[in-house]
């Protein structure tokens, strides 16, 4: 992996980053309360989105990618059109901060999980509220639909994993493995397994049939926060303290640690093609590298 741009782009710590879905576009959120677009060919800026009153902490694409939501620590999540842009409505419910979302793979869902230690079913299409799910003690940073979009996967502090049914919101299942925090969860593009990360510096693969561990792999990675799997499901993108992790999920192996000169790395995405991987740091920095 090679950095080959890097440029600022907020006027404070960028929280998010997202590859459109077509790669023509790089989204960056921060916590200035902006959304901006990027052309990914010229690295210039298209738009800008405003409307949160405080941090946007992340973004999630439709899996049609006619929809981009973002969340934010104004406890709002903000559904735009793409590519138009214009604003389809806003989610309220959660009383903190927005901390991950995900689409159900059918578009018909959209999951949030907050510091308010909830996790929050929408109908993506209208924004009505389908359930609330509260067997979280504290905050929740992490959530992941199954391939089948029957079970929804979450995480935060307490280290457990919890899976719930769909649509109806019960408790299916406590996968235990992690200690302390869950940092995030990442559904393999294979549709079988899950990723996660936690505080304990371990990377863990399930399966999403039987919940079973089938790897633990360790990280040596302080303080980690984004978590991306890349298009064909061969690496894992970690931001820690000063590096970015990729790990080689097949040979279940860490394959590079690349050195950064900051501590505070928030967000990552790989670009659709596989070939790119953005970062957003709280240097107000945007980092392009290429993967090799």
């Amino acid at each position: 992996m090679k950095q080959i741009l890097e440029f600022q782009a907020h006027d404070n710590k960028v929280c998010a980053v997202r590859y459109s879905p077509d790669g023509s576009q790089l989204i960056s959120a921060g916590m200035d309360a902006l959304i901006h677009f990027w052309d990914a060919s010229t690295w210039q800026k298209t738009a800008t989105l405003s409307g949160h009153e405080k941090s946007v902490n992340c973004l999630a694409f439709s899996n049609k990618g006619n929809i981009l939501a973002s969340g934010s620590t104004d406890n709002d999540i903000r559904l735009w059109e793409y590519p138009s842009r214009k604003e389809l409505r806003i989610l309220r419910g959660h009383r903190n901060t927005i901390a991950d979302m995900d689409f159900s793979h059918d578009d018909r869902y959209l999951a949030s999980c907050s510091y308010d230690t909830k996790v929050k079913l929408w109908d993506a299409a209208s924004g009505d509220l389908i359930f609330t799910f509260e067997e979280h003690l504290k905050n929740v940073s992490a959530v992941a639909f199954r391939q089948d979009d029957r079970f929804l996967a979450s995480g935060g502090i307490g280290g457990d994993i919890l899976v719930m049914d769909i649509p109806g919101g019960k408790l299916s299942r406590r996968v235990k493995g992690h200690q302390g925090v869950v940092v995030a969860i990442k559904l393999l593009p294979d549709g079988k397994r899950m990723a996660s990360i936690g505080y304990e510096g371990m990377l863990r693969i399930w399966s999403t049939d039987t919940w079973q561990e089938e790897a633990a792999i360790p990280l040596n990675a302080p303080r980690m926060l984004p978590m991306q799997i890349s298009p064909n499901g061969r690496l894992a993108a970690i931001g820690a303290d000063h590096k970015i992790v990729l790990v080689d999920l097949a040979g279940k192996t860490v394959a590079e640690d690349f050195a950064m000169p900051i501590t505070g790395i928030y967000a990552l995405s790989f670009s659709p093609d596989g070939k790119h991987l953005a970062c957003g740091s709280a240097d107000k920095m945007v980092r392009i590298f290429e993967l090799e």
